[in-house]
């Protein structure tokens, strides 16, 4: 958000599925491994579902 801040906007990495491209090309990405820990710590039921469009690779 920072960078949006700034007027900058990070571009989307719509097909891109590795995380050095991404890096790279200056693609916006967000780590969600914390909420994932999160979740587990918890203990307790959740239903995640993937949109059908990662669900075709």
């Amino acid at each position: 958000m920072g960078d949006r801040i700034r007027g900058m906007k990070k571009k989307l990495p719509i097909g891109i599925q590795s995380i050095k491209k991404i890096i790279i090309g200056g693609y916006a990405y967000v780590d969600k491994t914390g909420l994932a820990h999160e979740l587990l710590k918890r203990g307790e039921y959740y239903f995640i579902i993937r949109t059908q469009e990662y669900s075709v690779l």
